[in-house]
């Protein structure tokens, strides 16, 4: 085998191995002689990939050995309970499974609900993965929310403070529906789409799944979820009556500033006033404290109020985007945010 393309196979296929697994099995990469698999009990990969082995073996310690080599080829035998791997002057033997102790099969797609993955889908996931919720109890929240209906498709995101929409310009697919991908899925979806522009999407009665020409992405998705009501919450801050401005380029080095500043800090918020052109940013820490006021092109409506807002959040929300505003609504303030097809919205306190 070439050691280039052996690694580059596995080092996608890892991504779905289960990191100290209750069932071994699951912490291995499955050889079929024709691919390569992996499936951590959630998530599946499977990767196109012609070899002599029929076998699963240990993830984690074949993907670094073999990661330790500087030759250009690598040569793997299969015994009977091992496999030998040959580099020069190395030798090693690994314990290996049989691949009828593998517990995933990619599910029949026929029946299975279809559209073409575009370079728009592709490009709308990677964006909102920035508002997933990364504690995976809150099921609702720990993936990306494709809500198909006729004028009004998107994928939603949020944490709880924040929340990400990206309109997509045509219903992806016939029919009303809604399905969470979740945040592993979503990840690997926006990193292989990048990749191969181009694809097919599936969704089954419990699963989704990605094909791409030379591999499959798999993932089972929650059944019976409670969906998240995104457009209410959105429209209470952004609506026709918003309206936005370019972002002052003075707005991002004031929070490149105050996050320098809250660096070693556990919560990084900073205090916000906004009345009229003038933006006030108060930042304190341990330290001391930091003032500083940046000047909008347009005034914000309304009377002047005082907030409270998360820096490293609205920095990242700023450098996605091109218009944003603040608005005042029920005693919270939320920063708005939006560039093309893409919303940002980051809320004080909380959504």
């Amino acid at each position: 085998m070439k050691t280039k393309e052996v690694l580059e196979a596995l080092n996608i296929a890892r991504s779905c191995l289960a990191q100290h697994p209750m069932i071994p099995i699951l912490s291995h990469f499955c050889f079929t002689g024709k691919e390569i698999v992996t499936f951590n009990g959630t998530q599946g990969l499977s990767i196109n990939f012609a070899s002599d082995l029929n076998c699963a073996i240990p993830g984690d310690i074949f993907y670094r050995l073999l990661s330790s080599f500087q030759t250009e080829t690598i040569q793997i035998e299969q015994k009977e309970k091992t496999i030998e791997v040959k580099s020069g002057e190395h030798v090693s033997k690994i314990a290996i499974l049989a691949p009828t102790e593998f517990l995933f099969k990619m599910p029949s797609l026929e029946d299975a609900r279809f559209f073409p993955i575009n370079e728009e889908f592709i490009q709308g996931v990677d964006k909102c993965l920035m508002s997933v919720n990364d504690n995976p109890v809150i099921k609702n929240q720990y993936g990306i929310t494709l809500d198909n209906k006729p004028g009004n498709t998107a994928l939603y995101s949020t944490d709880t403070i924040r929340i990400s929409k990206y309109s997509l310009q045509t219903p992806i697919a016939k029919g009303s529906f809604k399905v969470l991908l979740p945040k592993l899925f979503s990840a690997l979806l926006a990193v292989l789409g990048k990749a191969y522009k181009t694809g097919d999407f599936f969704i089954g009665s419990d699963f989704v799944c990605a094909r791409f020409p030379s591999m499959m992405l798999y993932s089972k998705v929650v059944q019976d979820i409670k969906f998240l009501p995104f457009e209410e919450n959105i429209k209470m801050y952004y609506n026709e009556k918003t309206e936005l401005q370019p972002i002052p380029p003075e707005l991002y080095d004031t929070l490149n500033r105050a996050l320098i500043f809250l660096s070693n800090e556990l919560d990084q918020f900073v205090t916000v006033k906004v009345q009229g052109k003038e933006v006030s940013i108060h930042t304190r820490c341990t330290l001391g404290v930091m003032d500083e006021t940046v000047t909008l092109s347009k005034p914000i409506p309304g009377k002047p109020f005082i907030f409270q807002m998360d820096a490293k959040y609205m920095e990242a929300g700023a450098l996605v985007t091109t218009e944003m505003s603040f608005v005042y609504v029920n005693d919270t303030a939320a920063f708005v945010a939006k560039e093309g097809n893409f919303c940002y919205l980051l809320n004080s306190p909380n959504i």
